[in-house]
């Protein structure tokens, strides 16, 4: 990740997105990679209970992606 500050700060909210969030963020990066600017993606898990972290930890590793992670809830 970059020293500097972000210019663009990108919020995406996500739960058991597993099947989607890959092709998603591919595009979501494609079109940051080509801004002049520095960026960040911080994705939101609300307590996803399917792969959705670790698709985005495996294919995206060497990107400026944070992961906030919702305990998971069992009572419900």
């Amino acid at each position: 990740m970059a020293t500097e500050q972000p210019y663009l700060s990108l919020i995406i909210p996500a739960f058991n997105e597993q099947a989607r969030i890959g092709k998603s963020l591919d595009r979501i990066l494609a079109f940051l990679q080509s801004q002049p600017y520095f960026y960040e993606i911080l994705i939101v898990d609300d307590g996803s209970r399917d792969q959705t972290v670790d698709v985005i930890k495996e294919r995206f590793k060497e990107e400026p992606i944070d992961i906030f992670r919702k305990a998971l809830d069992n009572t419900k």
